[in-house]
This record gives C-alpha cells, structure tokens and sequence, in this order.
C-alpha cells in the first residue's frame, strides 16, 4: 500500500496522548544488511504511532489475529474485522485485520486506553482500501 498512513488526526491524538507535532508521514528504513520496510510514523512528546499494512502469504489476515497469542481483543469494531491488542517489545501493539490487509499499529511510550484502541481500528478500517 503506498500510504500507510490510515489513521486521522483524531485517532493518532488518541494514541499519543496529545497532538501530533508534525502531520503523521510515510518513511523508509534502510537496514544495514539493505532490506528496507516502510511505515507511517507520527510523534508527540516523547510518544510515536508507526503504522505498517501487510497482505498475508499463507492465511487470512483474521487467522492472525485469531492466533495472536496472549492478546486481549479489541470489541465493538465494524463487521468483516477483528483486532487484538498485544504487549510487545515495542509496546503495545495493536494487530487489526480487515478482507485484504494485517494493519499493526505499535506506540512506544505510552499505553492507550481500550477505547482509543477502538478508535484507531475504527479509523483504520474506514481508510483502508476495500
């Protein structure tokens, strides 16, 4: 996808617990072995949102979610789509799946309530491409 960037303004706040400084942005990464992943990337004051929008090779993207262990789900989402939110290295991490796509959402920094987790899945799944 070439806009990772799913989430409005009003999701992102939510999750950074404050506006954005800078509107949310999609970036490259160069690893040093030379791979390169792309996300979307907001901050706030000492908090960041990447977003990254994957299709699956094997399953559906509601197989990975139904088999994200020691998750704790996400309820009340639009029909079609499941989410759960895990704890991870990062931090929290939200894995949200709709037909076509696996969208994470991960927030180093700061942990955000049940409800601002519905709202960026909510808001994810309404820019997501059908």
């Amino acid at each position: 996808m070439a806009d990772e960037c799913l989430l409005d303004r009003a999701a992102l706040t939510g999750l950074l617990g404050g506006p954005p400084v800078a509107p949310a942005t999609n970036a490259v990464v160069t690893r040093t072995d030379g791979t390169r992943t792309r996300a979307c990337f907001a901050l706030a004051d000492g908090v960041t949102v990447s977003v990254n929008v994957y299709t699956t090779n094997r399953g559906t993207p509601a197989g990975y979610v139904a088999g994200a262990r020691h998750g704790s789900a996400v309820t009340g989402l639009p029909a079609g789509t499941s989410a759960t939110v895990l704890d991870t290295v990062a931090g929290p991490t939200l894995q949200l799946a709709t037909a076509r796509y696996l969208v994470t959402v991960a927030v180093a920094g700061r942990t955000p309530s049940r409800d601002r987790w519905r709202a960026a899945a909510v808001a994810a799944v309404a820019a997501a491409p059908r």
